[in-house]
């Protein structure tokens, strides 16, 4: 879709943690991550940048679902955040392409794994 080599990557080095201690029966979440990772070449599900469409500039963010479903963890509240204001600054268009199944699955674990545990 982008014009060939016009991309250029923002953030790509934050990365995801547990910050919330997500805990499932089935899963160590910092296990899915580092899998992920692995599986992906990615360190997050929101992959964000700048480039161009016919020669007009833009910024972008895409949800890569092989990373734990387009789960939405730390790093990817932080990288939409950031390519907003980056869009917002240079007054450019703001593409996003979402996928997503994971941000509310994993809450759910952590809910359900937490409320056992309390009980």
């Amino acid at each position: 879709m982008l014009d060939d080599g016009s991309f250029v990557e923002f953030d790509a080095a934050l990365a995801s943690v547990n910050a919330l201690g997500f805990v499932s029966p089935r899963h160590v979440y910092e296990q899915k991550l580092s899998e992920s990772r692995g599986q992906t070449g990615l360190n997050d599900a929101l992959i964000t940048g700048s480039g161009a469409i016919d020669g007009m500039p833009l910024c972008l963010s895409v949800t890569e679902f092989e990373f734990i479903g387009g789960s939405m963890g730390c790093a990817y509240g932080e990288r939409l955040a950031r390519v907003i204001e980056r869009a917002a600054d240079a007054r450019l268009p703001l593409l996003t392409i979402n996928a997503s199944g994971g941000a509310r699955q994993e809450e759910g674990r952590w809910r359900s794994s937490r409320w056992q545990r309390s009980t």
